[in-house]
């Protein structure tokens, strides 16, 4: 429970309740106008038994969850620890068949910060949860957190107090990956700043780091909740629903803060549940790939709207990274010539619109592969394509055509087939080249703790 000797907290008005929590009320129905609230009709909140929340909230920590029954109560522990308590714990399980459903009614009979909704039907991404818990959220700032990662115990005490000195829009910090099979956390360092190394900009003062590392994923993003609510988004029912939103709020935002400290930990590579990357599609099913796309496309369409004018030449190279980063993790033999296809034309928009002259945050090769794939000529995109195919041994065509369905295959005329391939020996160049870096890893471990035990037999 909060305590009023907090020295975050302000006085109540004579109402007995804060002007945040006046203002938050005004604006709800007004939310839900725009809000993707779509599926809230089958959310029931979990009573914990539990009095109401008293005192003021400062910020609304957002939690999503389906199916982390492994991973929930290292998330949920972490909320609840952290040395800032002005904190609402706003959760929403989406209809999840694992244990984690009791693991968060525990948490919920233990805090009152903790605001339990179960869904009963299943929407498949946590874009509901979120947009609900933007719709209720009492505090002034609000923060998504995906339920199988976790946070530092300083990290909501020092994103509040880095927007509050500095007024800013939205405050985040570096990020530790950890890898969950390997039990190996690594620092990704993103040195986000203005071209002054002033760690508060915005989109327009910002260095190149902001463009060639950008900040495509919500989590973990704290925003002010009044400035989120003026952008009038709403996180989409469909893959990569965050990344639209990441893209156009730091668009918009007048002031950003950056953090380098590592104060979120990600999970990848899970050693239970589902990876984004694991998922198999149904034959029925959109490919993930052009969803993504048509994400991204959605991110430059709202930019428009929104009147934001310039930053296409940082935007370009953004586009460039998530189109072939789609490309490369999510499509295949089927889709792969739509998708390029469709990036085509999209950075081509991006391009004309900018009237980009300067290529400035792109390397050579990136220069040469994103003109290459302008022109109108296949053979030639496809001989830049397949650049690599040097490193491939010998046996390269028996390890492509792994995958490959070779019906599907024939069905394209001789100059595709040849980017078909091109294609699968990049990804099995790449595939063979992690491989060896892991091996190498191993051997140096080996021969680590075999010096060490050499030197204790000595």
């Amino acid at each position: 429970m909060q305590k009023e000797s907090s020295p975050y907290l302000k006085k109540k008005n004579e109402g007995g309740e804060s002007p945040l929590s006046v203002q938050s009320k005004s604006k709800q129905y007004e939310t839900r106008l725009y809000m993707n609230l779509e599926g809230s009709e089958y959310l029931v909140r979990f009573e914990s038994g539990l009095s109401r929340l008293e005192g003021e909230v400062l910020v609304s920590l957002i939690v999503s969850n389906y199916n982390n029954e492994h991973y929930i109560d290292e998330c949920i522990l972490s909320l609840r620890r952290q040395s800032f308590k002005e904190i609402e714990i706003i959760i929403v399980d989406d209809a999840s068949s694992d244990k984690s459903i009791d693991k968060l009614k525990e948490h919920a009979k233990e805090d009152a910060r903790i605001s339990l909704f179960l869904n009963s039907v299943r929407t498949g991404h946590p874009s509901l949860a979120r947009n609900y818990g933007i719709s209720i959220a009492k505090g002034k700032y609000i923060a998504f957190v995906d339920s199988d990662d976790y946070l530092d115990i300083d990290c909501v005490k020092l994103h509040y107090e880095r927007l509050e000195s500095a007024n800013a829009d939205i405050a985040y910090c570096d990020l530790n990956l950890y890898d969950d099979t390997k039990d190996i956390y690594k620092h990704y360092q993103i040195n986000h700043a203005n071209k002054d190394k002033s760690l508060v900009f915005n989109a327009y003062s910002a260095n190149s780091y902001f463009w060639i590392y950008p900040k495509t994923s919500a989590c973990f993003q704290m925003y002010k909740k009044e400035f989120f609510l003026s952008t009038k988004l709403s996180f989409r029912n469909c893959n990569f629903e965050d990344t639209d939103v990441s893209i156009v709020t730091l668009l918009c935002a007048k002031s950003i803060c950056f953090l380098p400290k590592p104060l979120y930990v990600a999970r990848i590579n899970k050693r239970y549940g589902v990876n984004r990357s694991d998922a198999k599609l149904n034959v029925h099913e959109k490919s993930k790939a052009l969803e993504g796309f048509e994400v991204i496309r959605n991110s430059y369409n709202l930019k428009k709207q929104k009147g934001i004018v310039g930053l296409e030449e940082g935007l370009l190279y953004v586009y460039f990274s998530l189109c072939f980063y789609y490309i490369d993790v999510f499509s295949n033999e089927r889709d792969i010539f739509l998708c390029l296809n469709e990036a085509k034309k999209f950075l081509n928009e991006v391009i004309k619109d900018g009237d980009v002259k300067r290529f400035i945050y792109f390397n050579g090769t990136q220069n040469n592969f994103l003109h290459s794939l302008m022109k109108d000529d296949p053979l030639k995109f496809i001989k830049g394509s397949m650049s690599y195919a040097r490193y491939v041994p010998n046996n390269a065509r028996d390890i492509l055509f792994k995958g490959i369905v070779v019906n599907e295959y024939r069905k394209y005329k001789k100059p595709f087939r040849f980017f078909i391939v091109g294609f699968a020996i990049l990804s099995s160049w790449r595939k063979m080249l992690k491989e060896k870096k892991e091996m190498k890893l191993e051997d140096k471990k080996s021969q680590k703790l075999s010096s060490e035990d050499v030197e204790s037999n000595k």
